[in-house]
């Protein structure tokens, strides 16, 4: 198989704009849909050898990559501080570890609390019990680190350069080993990820849904989930592609609130249109249904539904063909899905 990175696939969270380049070339002249998706994932910060961050949160609003700059600026500080030592950068290192000592101070507190009580609750688990426990022992374990390093900086203070370098040489391990899990305490474990595929609305070809970003998040709103597919949305517009609208399973389901601006749910669309289709006369719908500059059904349709009635097909058995032909495979609009007011009234 060809490697993924050869065709401008990347592993990050950024939308794959080679994905929709391909669409484009495939199906020049398709119209498309946005799906969000979210899955559970289990729980894992990690830092790879050479430094790599996975497990993280990252809703593309730049906090990860801001702790990323600072954690990178301290290790440039501890580099500096083994190699080309200074004291006013030993004075500057001390006053940060002091800050960690503050916020691990905040974070045992928090913990010790929880604890309590969790504790105090009957229907609490043991593996809840288990893991606030570990968290309790491990922020110790820092603070008590922080302390010792706080301790050694204070008595490098009196002496020269050359044993500030020297004991840095000595204590390397566990100086980098301390920074490492620090930063694990700061960053933001993701619980769950966030999938957006894009969907040809004639569904003729595999795969049906093409997957263009995904984002790994603790907790989401409707109006980041909004705000982070509008931003394929945008790309796919920036590459040419037509976008019909945005679907989801249900699990966004409080996106029901009809505005020009805000988000409008899928089923109170179904709603105006089920209210204003029942005030029509049979002879309304029919002229809606008529092929016309100004009809609101594609012209593909149109062509179907033209066969099928010279082939003996009855009106009224149009419509269950219309809802197959015209909805989102895999969404059950039972379910539930969103889409934005300004695109339905667009398409």
């Amino acid at each position: 198989m060809e490697d993924v990175t050869k065709c401008g696939f990347t592993d990050t969270s950024d939308i794959q704009e080679a994905a929709l380049k391909t669409l484009k070339a495939t199906n020049p002249d398709g119209r498309y849909w946005i799906k969000m998706d979210g899955t559970d994932i289990k729980s894992a910060i990690q830092q790879s050898m050479i430094g790599e961050w996975n497990g993280d949160v990252d809703m593309k609003d730049g906090e990860l990559k801001r702790l990323r700059e600072e954690f990178d600026k301290r290790v440039e500080t501890l580099n500096h501080l083994k190699n080309r030592p200074t004291k006013p950068m030993l004075d500057r290192a001390k006053e940060i570890i002091k800050e960690d000592i503050d916020l691990l101070n905040c974070k045992l507190k928090a913990a010790v609390d929880l604890c309590k009580n969790l504790t105090k609750k009957k229907t609490t688990s043991e593996e809840k019990l288990k893991n606030i426990n570990w968290e309790i022992l491990e922020i110790s374990t820092l603070l008590k680190k922080a302390q010792e390093i706080v301790s050694d900086y204070t008595q490098l203070k009196t002496r020269t350069n050359n044993d500030i370098k020297k004991v840095h040489a000595v204590k390397w391990d566990e100086y980098t080993r301390y920074l490492r899990d620090i930063y694990k305490k700061k960053r933001t474990p993701a619980t769950h990820v966030l999938v957006l595929m894009v969907s040809d609305e004639e569904r003729k070809k595999k795969p049906y849904a093409v997957p263009v970003q995904y984002v790994p998040y603790k907790s989401i709103t409707d109006a980041e989930a909004k705000k982070i597919a509008d931003g394929v949305k945008e790309k796919m517009v920036e590459h040419g592609l037509k976008v019909v609208g945005i679907v989801t399973d249900g699990e966004f389901s409080s996106l029901r609130t009809k505005g020009e601006t805000r988000p409008l749910h899928i089923w109170q669309i179904i709603h105006d249109i089920r209210a204003a289709v029942n005030r029509m006369s049979k002879n309304q719908l029919q002229k809606m249904f008529a092929r016309s500059t100004d009809s609101v059904l594609p012209d593909h349709v149109h062509d179907k539904m033209e066969r099928l009635q010279e082939e003996g097909t009855a009106f009224k058995m149009l419509r269950p063909w219309c809802e197959r032909t015209l909805s989102p495979q895999g969404t059950n609009i039972t379910h539930g899905g969103i889409m934005s007011q300004k695109t339905t009234q667009n398409n």
